[in-house]
């Protein structure tokens, strides 16, 4: 019994010993500390090769963003309990500006190699003369010429323009020509040949008809007469839609009716009218002159009788003077009075021209 509490009594007294003594402090939990991030610094390298003829600038700008984050948590039991975060947020924004420069050069040569075509060389007539722009026929003319050709001629023209003759000459040359008679005009004409191609080149002379006609004004395209004019009393009357005359000519005697609606005309030897007229004209009308008469009233124009064709006078007939006057190819050349008029050699039928 004593022993229990003298042991109980020992430990008492060690307990309240012991709690008597300084406690010892617990040391405090420490605080981690954070490392300290090191700075991200991005390294760009850009080669370029360029082989053109250009110039390029590159401006690239890169941005990293790196975020370190440490968290350190401790924990003491049973008396302290200690929480600590650090949060450690850099930004760094490098700026790389990389300037590349590419100059290239770049040479091209080209050779263009022609295709040569072969051209025919064109002839060239580097000159046509006469000695005179004017003439009488049966005068001479002199022409001279220069060309680059294989060949020559000479053509000489008429008024018309149609080819009368063609001579074959060197492209160099001189020659004398003799103009003829019954034209207004004469053109020559210097025809060049080189390769089948041709080029030409004319000259016009004037020429005066050594007989002038018995009209004035007379046209260029009809050319000279071959003789002097003949002066004839002859008979003349207009009708209703034409006219007729009588003329005498060398060894003929004809008379002669022009329908307008045809122009047409048509002639007969005259023949003195004998007997009683079919009909009669209608009031203020006028039956054919005596001359006029037979051709009037027994010959048929175009149609039918001349009066159903071109109708009855419109005045008397009258006896007026009419020259004739014949050109180079015979035709006759007539003045009446309302005009000169073109008729065939023989006055016998044919289409009306009037000259003038």
């Amino acid at each position: 019994m004593i022993t229990r509490r003298y042991l109980i009594t020992l430990l008492l007294m060690v307990v309240i010993a012991a709690a008597c003594q300084p406690q010892a402090e617990e040391p405090l939990p420490t605080l981690a500390s954070l490392n300290t991030p090191t700075p991200i610094t991005p390294s760009a390298t850009f080669t370029e090769t360029s082989t053109a003829k250009a110039t390029a600038t590159a401006t690239p700008t890169s941005t990293a963003t790196p975020t370190a984050t440490a968290t350190a948590t401790n924990t003491l039991t049973p008396t302290v309990t200690g929480t600590s975060t650090a949060t450690a947020t850099r930004t760094i924004t490098p700026t790389n500006t990389v300037t590349a420069t590419a100059t290239a050069t770049a040479t091209s040569t080209f050779t263009a190699t022609p295709t040569a075509t072969a051209t025919a060389n064109a002839p060239i007539i580097n000159s046509f003369n006469s000695n005179i722009s004017s003439a009488t026929p049966g005068s001479q003319v002199i022409l001279t010429w220069d060309a680059d050709a294989d060949s020559a001629r000479l053509e000489r023209l008429n008024t018309s323009g149609v080819i009368k003759e063609t001579l074959s000459v060197p492209p160099i040359s001189t020659a004398t020509m003799t103009i003829p008679a019954g034209e207004t005009r004469v053109m020559y004409r210097l025809v060049a040949s080189r390769a089948g191609q041709e080029t030409s080149l004319s000259v016009a002379i004037a020429v005066s008809c050594a007989t002038p006609w018995f009209f004035g004004n007379a046209p260029a395209n009809i050319g000279c007469p071959s003789s002097g004019p003949t002066t004839t009393t002859g008979a003349f009357q207009p009708f209703e839609s034409g006219f007729m005359f009588r003329v005498q000519y060398s060894t003929s005697n004809r008379v002669c009716g022009i329908q307008n609606d045809r122009q047409r005309y048509s002639c007969w030897d005259y023949v003195a009218y004998v007997g009683t007229p079919p009909t009669t004209p209608p009031a203020g009308l006028l039956v054919p002159g005596p001359d006029l008469q037979d051709a009037f009233y027994n010959k048929l124009a175009i149609g039918g009788p001349w009066y159903t064709v071109i109708g009855w006078g419109t005045s008397a007939m009258t006896s007026p003077s009419i020259s004739i006057q014949p050109d180079m190819s015979g035709q006759l050349y007539i003045g009446l009075p309302n005009g000169v008029y073109r008729f065939d050699a023989a006055l016998s039928n044919g289409s009306v021209t009037k000259i003038q």
